[in-house]
């Protein structure tokens, strides 16, 4: 998220007869930087719509809170108060109010919190400057952040993969037996397009960003010794981590009658579950159960090329093999299942 500190606006003090009389209500510096105007992304692609709102982090409005450096203000003053609106009196797109269908518009004026609806194409001056005028007491205060206006991506598609594996570990040191299953599930999307060579014969080179968007992984092992010990864990990225996972490049290489890439795809998951220890007949103090996180990374461990088949202007291909990923920094042997498909749009 771009934003840019927020800007006194001109003709906050008035000259009368050589004097310069300040507004009674000023906005200190330490003040202005605490207003933001915030954007779900960055970017967006034509047509898309992002949501902007102006928030103020923290601070007492109080006079006797809002005028004193914050290491002398009243304990009373409350430094920690969730984000405030203000009111905000204008929204401009480049300069221009409420925007245009040239550079974006602005719409659903309701306060600090606003739609942009991006240009049908990247505007001549990009990335664009999404401007709100924030009435603070008796002055404004102008907080912007800038909008990069993509072009349209002209590929689209998804790789999606489906991994179960079933295993059995004998331990004789330990005259133990482990059983387990493992199930993954990834899905990735196409989201921007890095390069494109792709000529008028219908072949190049193509590199694209590809987005996570879907995970699921469980896990289930029991192990059998002096003891019975279970354990299980769930997850998935999009319910766990704080920060999705990065975009990973895919190389396509096209010709006239289909592609093919190769690529090797990790999936981080916070995962979550159980373990138990029962039935144990040597030292019952051994026994309990409780709760169990893990940061699992599943890699795909595929360094071979996949193919896709053009067929009425989509390439698709599909695979159903044994294979090996590694989860958790271990390799389990199992059958894995692949689809892909990509479209370019011309």
């Amino acid at each position: 998220m771009k934003t840019l500190k927020a800007l006194v606006a001109l003709g906050c003090a008035a000259f009368v007869g050589g004097h310069a009389f300040a507004d009674p209500f000023k906005v200190s510096i330490e003040m202005m930087e605490r207003f933001d105007l915030q954007s779900e992304s960055s970017e967006a692609l034509p047509g898309e719509k992002l949501f902007l709102q102006v928030h103020y982090y923290g601070g007492d409005m109080r006079p006797e809170c809002r005028d004193a450096p914050e290491d002398q203000q009243p304990l009373e003053c409350d430094l920690l108060t969730p984000l405030i609106t203000y009111e905000v009196k204008e929204w401009t797109v480049n300069g221009i109010r409420n925007g245009n269908g040239d550079v974006g518009a602005i719409s659903g004026l309701t306060d600090g919190r606003v739609t942009y609806i991006a240009p049908s194409e990247p505007p001549q001056r990009n990335p664009v400057a999404v401007t709100a005028k924030v009435r603070v007491g008796e002055q404004d205060v102008l907080v912007s952040t800038e909008i990069t206006v993509r072009p349209p991506n002209k590929w689209e598609g998804y790789v999606t993969y489906n991994f179960e594996a079933d295993y059995q570990e004998n331990d004789p040191a330990t005259n133990s037996v482990t059983n387990g299953k493992v199930k993954f599930f990834g899905a990735y999307e196409v989201d921007e397009v890095l390069s494109d060579s792709y000529g008028d014969d219908g072949t190049g080179v193509v590199f694209l960003a590809i987005a996570p968007r879907e995970a699921e992984y469980e896990f289930n092992e029991k192990t059998r010794d002096d003891c019975e010990r279970t354990s299980s864990m769930r997850g998935s990225f999009l319910k766990g981590l704080k920060m999705p996972p990065p975009n990973q490049t895919l190389n396509l290489t096209v010709g006239k009658e289909g592609l093919e890439f190769a690529n090797v795809m990790p999936m981080p998951i916070e995962a979550e579950g159980e373990w138990h220890v029962r039935n144990c007949t040597n030292d019952k103090g051994l026994e309990g159960s409780g709760d169990a996180e893990a940061f699992v990374n599943v890699d795909m461990l595929i360094d071979s090329g996949f193919k896709a088949r053009l067929n009425g202007g989509t390439y698709h291909g599909s695979l159903q093999e044994d294979r090996t990923l590694s989860i958790a920094s271990k390799e389990f042997q199992g059958t894995l299942t692949m689809e892909w498909v990509f479209k370019r749009h011309n």
